[in-house]
């Protein structure tokens, strides 16, 4: 059970509707939502309307503005989220992330930490997006030059900063999610985190 109550949509606020209205729908398991907050994260954030109407209108903007292709942020997150060992985000991400074009295989080794040593698995962008990722949120005060050489191949400024900025919300996220305990909604599949030990 979340820290929290959770606002279910029948007690929120008429303008928080269309909000709840845009949450993935959990029942049509081939449908990629635009970037969006999942129910549990609407219902404990209806406690606070600003925040999440100003959430939700960042991730419209990933919809509606980004040009980053979604296959690389959903890598993104999903490197993220394993090394902040979310395992809300990771069940969420993975499938997405499959449905945006990642393979089992590419899933597989970043969870499991291997990705460096799979390189047949990756193609360059895709290697450096997942090498960003950790970076962002391992230490982000190196400065990588030769990665930032291999980025600048495939994405222009404004592409690098939407990147990062997706890259490094999700370290928000994972920390909202655990810190207040939200539950999966009901018709996701929890995906297994790794054991720490597990790790390369």
């Amino acid at each position: 059970m979340p820290l929290v109550r959770p606002i279910p949509r029948d007690d929120a606020s008429p303008d928080l509707q269309p909000i709840y209205a845009r949450a993935p729908r959990l029942e049509d398991p081939g449908h990629v939502p635009e970037p969006s907050l999942f129910r549990s994260q609407i219902e404990v954030l209806a406690h606070t309307p600003g925040i999440l109407t100003g959430l939700t209108e960042v991730y419209r903007w990933f919809a509606r503005k980004g040009t980053v292709p979604r296959k690389y942020h959903e890598l993104a997150i999903v490197a993220v989220s394993n090394l902040n060992r979310c395992a809300y985000c990771v069940s969420h991400h993975t499938p997405l992330a499959l449905e945006c074009g990642a393979t089992e295989s590419q899933i597989e080794a970043v969870r499991d930490g291997t990705w460096r040593a799979r390189p047949e698995l990756f193609d360059d962008a895709e290697r450096a997006v997942i090498e960003w990722a950790e970076q962002v949120t391992v230490a982000p005060w190196r400065r990588p030059h030769p990665l930032l050489e291999r980025l600048r191949r495939y994405f222009d400024d404004a592409q690098l900063v939407e990147l990062t900025a997706r890259t490094a919300l999700r370290s928000f996220w994972n920390k909202f999610n655990d810190a207040l305990d939200l539950d999966l909604e009901p018709g996701v599949r929890e995906v297994g985190l790794p054991r720490a030990a597990d790790r390369h």
